[in-house]
């Protein structure tokens, strides 16, 4: 076989192990593969580095592996999504979505079908779009499903919520306190480069200690 099916091979079997409860002999496979590729997947560089955070390991490490499969298209968020899916984990999941860029004519029709994706997350709780390219589409979908969706305009300076930076008052327990504070939560963050969606994680960080 040749390097490029064996790597693929290594990341399914990575994930079996990681799903029967096996990580040791997950992470082996994982790293394994990876080296196979010289770290080009972000499948398998988000499934090692969430892999890592929910247990508490390599902390640095993980967030460096998930900035390198972080600029975003399609593919990687719904790969981004189907992690955060299959775990075994009773915490309902936050999904937070970036505009993505250069996807030419076919911008609104990829932006549309993440929503979709994004929606069918085991589990969601809230899907908080932030950018004009995302607001464009929500209309397209039920009063049901936008009921679970939080959009915020692109205005970086404004960036993210401002509950996020205020005391924890009665007035300020909006989404970002209920949904990450008091009861728990699988968040995942993800956008294109140019909507700075780091900003959205240094801010919970700060709020949450």
């Amino acid at each position: 076989s040749s390097s490029d099916e064996i790597w693929h091979i290594l990341y399914l079997r990575g994930i079996c192990f990681e799903r029967l409860d096996k990580w040791n002999l997950a992470e082996k496979d994982f790293i394994k593969s990876l080296e196979l590729i010289n770290y080009e997947s972000a499948d398998v560089l988000n499934y090692l580095a969430y892999g890592w955070l929910e247990r508490d390991m390599n902390i640095d490490e993980s967030f460096e592996m998930l900035t390198d499969a972080y600029n975003a298209n399609p593919t990687s968020m719904q790969s981004a999504m189907k992690t955060i899916n299959d775990w075994n984990d009773e915490r309902g999941r936050v999904v937070i979505l970036g505009d993505m860029y250069d996807l030419g004519d076919h911008a609104s029709e990829e932006h549309k079908k993440v929503i979709d994706y994004a929606l069918r997350v085991n589990k969601l709780r809230k899907l908080i779009l932030v950018g004009d390219k995302f607001k464009q589409e929500i209309n397209g979908f039920s009063e049901k499903e936008r009921e679970k969706i939080v959009q915020i305009q692109n205005k970086v300076d404004d960036f993210p919520f401002t509950e996020l930076i205020r005391e924890s008052t009665k007035k300020s327990k909006g989404v970002v306190h209920r949904y990450f504070k008091s009861e728990g939560a699988i968040v995942l963050i993800k956008g294109s480069r140019a909507m700075k969606m780091e900003r959205f994680v240094e801010s919970i960080i700060k709020f949450l200690q």
